[in-house]
């Protein structure tokens, strides 16, 4: 028998935009309705349902259209109905227009708080009969990640959606975390993918344990984005609290994460980054506010500390639209040849003997009215500073390396750049290294990463060829401040080069990683002594250390060159120490190719 259907007026709460887009637009029969069960606002997906229309439902009572004994007794009153922020799901039958009965799956949330009068709730109502709704008692298989048994990413979108709907409509928040397992890219490499597979299950257990121990009724869910990426939204009945209590899932997560893992008697050590983000306090849309978290979490992954928690900052994101704009300049330079190679001398401050150049890489500005960090400020040419650059007057702005270079690391235009700087530079300077004596070479700065990579030694040798340039005249810098990640490849090519008359040189030397292994096991004949160890903030043993590098060089029969010498009492130093080669902007600023035959004519006469 169909139920009767009251019209009496009621006036719909009061929705934000953003909360009355989402209800009404909802895929899903929603209601809400006081505790009497008299409905005051439907949405339109009520006529598929229940085959009354929404403004013919307003007025009417909902517990009539919900055949279910437990509505209609003391167990739904006041004192037995879901508190702020939570809800209680039951499986009850629709009576529909037409007399037919539909079982269903009903949400009732409250969405008022306690003190608020009168008290409304949102009841949702999914039909349990449709092949394309969730099936009866849970998801749908299809939505439930098989390795991690998280939710996949778009059922965590779906249930992400249903809670910010529902803390648009009431006095909530939600966290939402961002997290990336570090590291697992190797573990996979190095383990085999039932290891991580294994590493990837204990992490989702992991979170779920930190969920239940942390979280009231343990509220939350979890998702697995894809990879080693999970996502973790949790409702916060206090929103004042909602940081906090993020802030403390955050570091819980990174806690468990970093204890020993065992598998297959394979002992894992790993760690996680996590970033997070809050509704309404960071973002109010979820698209932003799922940015907002990836953006923290990346900013906790390119964090190489133990600091590997952040919550998101307008910062972040002003960091991160400066970068994209970076890597739009670098690949607009690969594109256009819009990069220049400056060079700076290295001598032989005793005798006066030039060494070498330098090629240092520095990217023209593409846009006329950018601003940033350009070129070091040029000084006029004299005695100290020959062949010193145009003012900026006279040249375009110029990015130097430490501006745009470790931007270009992070997102893998490094291979391409090395590329282009060693057919350039190769090039370059075999048009003026006619002038120079025959054993004056081109330093080239090249990356450990791109130094190992398996085509590098064709690079170095096609670059040659082509520029007719001797690999004599080639010494190539492996800078100490990255460390060797693929060691045995890296000497082979070294080893390989080096039988073609190319040399070696270990840049910013007693800084970086396993320096004393990598001068011990590698063919360098130059060592590069770092420019902190000639500032006067070096420390009071500063000058014995300077001493015992120009001793164990000497022992090893390599020379060694001071980087960043910028006065006479620094050279006066060194001498007395023993070291007697150098560059710095004493000597010389970095030029470019054109500048080199002024500059050594102006040395030379000096």
């Amino acid at each position: 028998m169909a139920h009767e259907i009251h019209t009496d007026s009621h006036v719909p709460p009061p929705l934000t935009p953003i909360a009355a887009s989402a209800f009404h637009a909802s895929p899903t029969a929603a209601l809400v309705v006081e505790i009497s069960g008299i409905v005051i606002d439907a949405n339109d997906s009520v006529t598929d349902l229940f085959g009354w229309s929404r403004t013919e439902l307003i007025g009417s009572n909902a517990w009539a259209l919900l055949d279910q004994p437990w509505l209609h007794t003391d167990a739904f009153d006041e004192h037995n109905v879901p508190r702020p922020g939570n809800h209680f799901d039951r499986e009850v039958t629709v009576v529909r227009r037409n007399g037919e009965k539909v079982p269903v799956l009903t949400r009732i949330s409250r969405l008022t708080d306690e003190e608020t009068e009168p008290a409304l709730y949102l009841v949702s109502c999914q039909d349990l009969a449709s092949a394309e709704e969730v099936r009866r008692r849970g998801l749908a298989e299809a939505e439930i990640d098989q390795l991690t048994e998280c939710l996949t990413r778009t059922a965590f979108i779906r249930h992400l959606d249903e809670m910010l709907s529902l803390a648009s409509l009431s006095d909530v928040a939600v966290a939402l975390l961002f997290v990336d397992m570090d590291d697992f890219k190797e573990i996979n490499d190095l383990y085999g993918h039932p290891v991580g597979d294994a590493l990837l299950r204990h992490a989702a257990r992991e979170f779920a344990r930190v969920l239940a121990e942390e979280v009231a009724d343990g509220a939350g869910t979890i998702g697995r984005l894809g990879g080693d990426e999970f996502a973790i939204a949790i409702p916060v009945t206090e929103p004042d609290a909602a940081g906090r209590l993020a802030l403390t899932v955050a570091e819980r997560i990174g806690e468990v994460i970093r204890l020993p893992f065992v598998v297959d008697d394979i002992t894992l050590r790993t760690s996680a980054s996590v970033g997070l983000a809050t509704f309404p306090q960071d973002e109010r849309e979820r698209s932003e506010l799922f940015r907002a978290a990836d953006i923290a979490m990346y900013t906790a992954k390119r964090t190489r500390g133990e600091q590997r928690v952040f919550a998101f900052d307008r910062t972040m994101k002003d960091g991160l639209e400066a970068e994209k704009a970076i890597v739009r300049d670098v690949r607009y330079a690969l594109a256009h040849d819009s990069f220049e190679i400056h060079y700076q001398p290295l001598v032989d401050f005793t005798s006066r003997r030039l060494l070498g150049f330098e090629a240092l890489l520095r990217m023209r500005c593409t846009d006329p009215t950018a601003t940033g960090p350009t070129t070091e400020a040029p000084a006029r040419p004299g005695p100290t500073a020959p062949g010193a650059a145009p003012t900026t007057a006279e040249a375009p702005a110029l990015r130097p390396p430490d501006a745009f270079l470790p931007v270009a690391a992070r997102y893998g235009l490094m291979g391409l750049i090395t590329r282009w700087v060693v057919h350039h530079a190769t090039a370059e300077y075999a048009a003026v290294a006619g002038l120079f004596d025959p054993d004056v070479r081109l330093c080239l700065n090249v990356p450990t990463s791109d130094f190992e990579a398996p085509d590098f030694p064709d690079l170095v040798r096609g670059a040659l060829s082509d520029s007719g340039l001797s690999a004599h005249n080639l010494e190539l810098e492996v800078t100490e401040a990255e460390p060797a990640g693929d060691f045995p490849a890296l000497k082979t090519h070294m080893d390989d080069l080096g039988a073609d008359g190319i040399s070696f040189s270990l840049d910013d030397f007693g800084t970086g990683f396993s320096c004393l292994g990598l001068v011990r096991e590698l063919p360098f004949s130059r060592l590069k002594l770092d420019r902190s160890f000639l500032h006067p903030s070096e420390g009071y043993r500063g000058r014995d250390v300077v001493a015992a590098i120009v001793h164990l060089a000497s022992l090893l029969k390599v020379n060694l060159l001071a980087e960043g010498i910028e006065s006479a009492r620094q050279v006066d130093a060194l001498v007395e120490l023993g070291a007697f080669q150098g560059q710095g902007f004493l000597f010389g600023r970095p030029m470019p190719a054109d500048r080199l035959a002024d500059w050594y004519r102006e040395w030379s006469a000096a």
